[in-house]
């Protein structure tokens, strides 16, 4: 390696591994990632689980090669703090090495906010309000000459606008740019698909074709139901008693979002691919989705597989070890990274996947309130969750859950009974293994210092279903 490669990472919001091509699924939703994927210089990951199962500890694991409990962030349940100061940024050490480091974020918990725009060179947070300051003009004119397509029209609810299309348009001017000299890191989260999954015009139609209800009555359900975060807890509390149809329209809504994802996928790739410089290229998802499992939606309470188990498609990193089925996690991507690359890597707490495999995953998640369940349903049934914090080992076999003095032990794939009575040794063996990876994890986070999000942030988040 004569000179070091771009690394382009590109976060899809929400996706889980199933609704992908790469992961099995019907419903052609990623063709473009399929491709990259069936490339001779990509490997792709089936078991791939993320660290925690919402936006905040997922990207600052990423960020910072640190499991969720080390760099604290979402501990809290809120977001409340910022990333410790003295935790090393993977931006600020790449750029050590040289890199010009970049961001393009629609979300406020990937912002100064957090301190998760710490070290790059360029950061820019995007929000269907803040646009006319935030995005350069020629990526704006560009989608209102496609808004009939690529957007909603010329629909007035700013929700519904497509900052993905925005967000790929400035990626590939900021890489063509950036990357004439020195090498570029550029980490882009795209928005597609969180709730409430409005897909642009181009595919709402093909899929919506073969559900009962016509586009205009599933878009009209899905703003109902993720309307609020009030909405989606009270139909959380009720169990997501939806039909059979009203089930169907929600995952044709979610499936057209991801596949919208998919195309700007598809066209950063053929984009970077075209530059002199070799590319490392990533595509994962930071968490996934809940449709029905447990009595859920969205991404709350439950580390469960439906939102820990996300698509990863690594591309350009020779020599890998690890292998489609083996376990992996994002911070065994930021390491291998690093090492490749050759930046300081004595924080990373992944591995190096060009060099071994990991026996399990470490998943956690930070405290829950279930009184806002249970003011709208009494009958709510708590037994099932944790309030405390949660600390979660998968292995290929079996996903042992701790928190609150309960235990609950899982045989795979099945995630509704508890097996622990029937194989208390096996409780014990993953119970010692979970103590002893807590134990000798560094923890930084009492260092923290509050997070500060402004109002504009906060009505964005509002939107998102958080506040």
């Amino acid at each position: 390696m004569t000179e070091n490669p771009n690394v382009i990472w590109i976060t899809l919001e929400s996706v889980r591994q199933d609704h992908t091509n790469v992961g099995g699924y019907d419903r052609d939703t990623t063709p473009n990632l399929a491709n990259i994927s069936a490339t001779s210089r990509a490997t792709t990951y089936s078991n791939c689980f993320s660290h925690s199962l919402w936006t905040p500890p997922c990207s600052a694991s990423i960020l910072t090669g640190t499991y969720m409990s080390s760099h604290g962030l979402g501990m809290d349940g809120s977001a409340g703090e910022k990333i410790p100061d003295d935790l090393n940024t993977l931006p600020e050490l790449l750029s050590d090495e040289g890199y010009t480091t970049a961001c393009l974020s629609p979300s406020p918990y990937i912002s100064e906010a957090t301190g998760l725009d710490r070290g790059f060179d360029r950061f820019t947070r995007l929000s269907a309000k803040r646009l006319l300051n935030a995005a350069n003009p020629m990526s704006l004119m560009k989608y209102a000459l496609a808004v009939r397509s690529d957007g909603p029209g010329f629909a007035l609810n700013y929700r519904r606008h497509n900052l993905s299309f925005i967000m790929s348009q400035m990626a590939k001017k900021w890489i063509t740019e950036l990357s004439r000299r020195d090498p570029v890191f550029l980490y882009l989260h795209m928005p597609n698909p969180h709730h409430p999954y409005t897909p642009c015009n181009r595919w709402i139609e093909e899929f919506t074709d073969e559900i009962s209800m016509t586009s205009e009555e599933a878009m009209d359900l899905v703003m109902n139901v993720f309307d609020s975060t009030e909405s989606l807890n009270e139909h959380m509390a009720n169990g997501c008693d939806f039909s059979s149809d009203e089930w169907d329209a929600i995952k044709a809504m979610y499936d057209a979002e991801v596949r919208d994802a998919d195309r700007y996928v598809g066209e950063l790739f053929d984009h970077v691919t075209e530059l002199d410089r070799d590319t490392i290229f990533v595509v994962t998802g930071d968490h996934g989705e809940f449709f029905g499992e447990l009595g859920l939606l969205g991404h709350n309470l439950a580390l469960h597989d439906a939102v820990t188990n996300v698509p990863l498609v690594l591309y350009g990193v020779p020599d890998l070890h690890a292998g489609p089925d083996d376990l992996v996690q994002h911070i065994d991507v930021t390491r291998t990274i690093g090492e490749y690359v050759g930046c300081a890597t004595d924080q990373f707490q992944g591995i190096d996947l060009r060099e071994g495999t990991r026996e399990y995953c470490l998943i956690q998640r930070g405290t829950a309130d279930l009184d806002s369940y249970t003011e709208y349903n009494t009958e709510f049934d708590e037994s099932r969750f944790f309030e405390s914090t949660v600390d979660c080992l998968r292995s290929p076999q079996f996903k042992y859950i701790e928190g609150n003095k309960k235990r609950f032990l899982f045989e795979l794939p099945d995630e509704e009974y508890l097996v622990g009575e029937a194989n208390p040794q096996k409780e014990d063996e993953m119970a010692t293994e979970l103590e002893s990876l807590l134990a000798s994890l560094p923890d930084w986070s009492g260092g923290a210092q509050d997070a500060e999000f402004t109002e504009e942030m906060k009505e964005r988040l509002s939107d998102l279903g958080y506040v």
